[in-house]
């Protein structure tokens, strides 16, 4: 259930603070609860190398978005992504 620290305009989550986040991520219709499958997990993994590879062809704008704390993704692959990127405007922060 949602507490006072969410914003939710128009039924939309806009904004979430952690005390309300895990509820509200496990209430979600639209979130896939289970185990992620070895088909999944394998093409997940052939369309990343392929991203890797092709980055250096990318000429369109990319954002990414990580954090040092990020127990997922390496925040190295998000820097990867931008340093291999070919737009003129990168930052990292």
């Amino acid at each position: 259930m949602a507490t006072n620290s969410c914003r939710q305009p128009k039924g939309r989550l806009i904004m979430c603070l952690p005390e309300c986040a895990d509820s509200n991520f496990a209430a979600d219709p639209l979130v896939f609860h289970g185990k992620t499958r070895a088909r999944n997990a394998s093409e997940y993994m052939k369309v990343t190398e392929w991203i890797v590879a092709n980055m250096s062809k990318f000429k369109f704008p990319v954002i990414s978005f990580c954090s040092e704390k990020d127990t997922m993704c390496d925040p190295d692959g998000s820097r990867m992504l931008i340093d291999r990127s070919q737009v003129s405007a990168k930052q990292c922060e």
